[in-house]
């Protein structure tokens, strides 16, 4: 596959984003937003109007906080995508450490509590017949942002999933609803629990749709351990390569227990214990 053949833009919204987008990339210049409550997805939405993705072989839209959240350069992105050809779909899951969730929507729900059953509630609705507490993402199949560079036959795709579920966001929601939707849904950032929902959209479709040939950015040891403090990276790293390589049993009930570690805060005895049962779980 060709770099050229790759088209990633960047989305700037403020003057002083302009320093953050990456050489390889193309800015998206998202000033004027027709919905800038709706962030990412409104420019999918309009992008995918303007047949922007027909454009290339591959395209996709990420934020211009890329480099800031993932560690690595826009070329290393592409030169990535070029290496691996033959996918519908690729992708980078900024932030590694959280694959110690059983899905996307388990954790989004307890940095936003009601997201899981609000979206369950959607999906029922509309009859996706998808059980998200069920669910389990992978590495293969967890993104935390929207940072995926895909064919235009996934892009329709995409766009199938979604676009119920944003007209009836947007139409079909009772008032009641509608108030519990667009509050503030984060205690970092003046956001609603729109981007929170889409943003989960996507690992969501990989596991629904088992024909998508995805492929994802694979970490590499030193790029772990230079993510993270010292005290939690080999946790992190451990798990992270127990849950590429043991996708089933032990590795994920050790990371649903890492999960429990990280919240409560266990006494430093239980932490050396359970790294040290991970270190033997990799070492076999």
């Amino acid at each position: 596959m060709e770099e050229s053949e790759i088209a990633i833009h960047q989305i700037t919204y403020l003057p002083n984003h302009l320093g953050h987008v990456e050489p390889s990339f193309r800015q998206y210049d998202n000033t004027n937003s027709s919905a800038p409550n709706e962030m990412e997805y409104r420019v999918f939405l309009d992008a995918y109007e303007a047949r922007l993705p027909t454009k290339a072989k591959y395209t996709g839209f990420v934020s211009w906080k890329f480099r800031q959240k993932t560690k690595i350069q826009g070329h290393q992105f592409i030169e990535f995508i070029a290496a691996n050809p033959g996918h519908d779909v690729y992708f980078i899951n900024p932030f590694p450490s959280e694959l110690v969730w059983k899905n996307v929507w388990l954790q989004g729900d307890s940095f936003h509590p009601g997201l899981l059953d609000f979206t369950q509630t959607l999906l029922d609705r509309l009859d996706y017949k998808i059980d998200l507490n069920s669910l389990e993402n992978l590495s293969n199949t967890a993104a935390y942002c929207n940072y995926w560079v895909g064919t235009q036959e996934f892009w329709d795709r995409y766009m199938a999933f979604t676009q119920p579920l944003y007209r009836h966001i947007i139409d079909g929601l009772s008032a009641s609803e509608r108030e519990f939707f667009w509050k503030k849904a984060d205690r970092k950032i003046e956001a609603s629990y729109f981007p929170f929902l889409f943003e989960r959209v996507f690992s969501t479709l990989l596991i629904s749709d088992a024909s998508i040939k995805s492929c994802e950015y694979t970490y590499s040891e030193s790029e772990i351990r230079c993510r993270y403090k010292s005290n939690i990276a080999e946790i992190i790293l451990t798990n992270y390569q127990l849950v590429r390589s043991d996708p089933g049993g032990e590795a994920r009930r050790l990371a649903l227990d890492l999960t429990e570690m990280r919240n409560t805060h266990l006494r430093n005895t239980k932490r050396k214990s359970m790294l040290n049962m991970l270190r033997t779980l990799r070492r076999g």
